[in-house]
């Protein structure tokens, strides 16, 4: 799929800029601040509780065929 020749005229070969593309509020930088301020993360834990829940178990889903045709 191709972008349309408008989109591709206004990024041009530009790529996003997580520093001064973001809008931030002071909301945020309190949010990041706060999770900077000597939290010490217990990934170990974590990784633990994601194993017990199955999150690194793959289930593939059942296909589904739609009788339906598309087109874009």
């Amino acid at each position: 799929m191709n972008l349309p020749a408008k989109t591709k005229e206004s990024f041009g070969d530009r790529l996003l800029d997580l520093e001064s593309d973001l809008v931030l509020t002071q909301e945020d930088f309190r949010a990041m601040e706060k999770c900077r301020s000597g939290h010490n993360l217990d990934l170990v834990g974590y990784v633990v509780w994601l194993e017990e829940i199955g999150a690194f178990k793959t289930r593939k889903a059942a296909a589904k065929i739609y009788p339906e045709l598309f087109e874009l």
